[in-house]
């Protein structure tokens, strides 16, 4: 069984955690050092293979948008409409007008980069197509 952090680490991570700015980060430290210490070696495992791939999608986006291709432009907008769902379930479990404005506020930025990937193509080329932007 894999031992995920040693009482040493612990208690570094106990004693760096109070260090931080926010009044609330020392219990926000310590809960999610709490909650990383329970995972077992599988939970360890799909996030960190979660995390690599999570990485890999960006810098794939990253390279597309920086080298112009609009393969770049669409993974960006659907790596921002993934979150939506998560938000809402957050939402609907914690009810707040904040994480209400925060869908709200992510679905407009959802639409407009939409919206935005469309009127390029429609600008750039001038043969009717039937795609998504029609």
């Amino acid at each position: 069984m894999l031992e995920v952090i040693d009482p040493a680490t612990m208690r570094w991570l106990s004693g760096w955690s109070p260090s931080l700015s926010w009044p609330s980060a020392s219990a926000l430290a310590k809960h999610i050092v709490g909650h990383l210490s329970s995972l077992n070696e599988h939970q360890i495992q799909v996030l960190g293979w979660s995390a690599l791939a999570y990485a890999a999608i960006s810098g794939a986006e990253a390279l597309g948008l920086w080298l112009g291709y609009r393969w770049g432009q669409w993974l960006s907008a659907v790596i921002s409409g993934l979150f939506i769902p998560v938000e809402l379930i957050d939402g609907i479990r914690h009810p707040s007008l904040f994480r209400s404005g925060l869908v709200m506020l992510n679905v407009a930025v959802l639409l407009y980069l939409v919206l935005r990937i469309c009127s390029d193509r429609r600008r750039h080329t001038s043969i009717a197509t039937t795609d998504v932007c029609a």
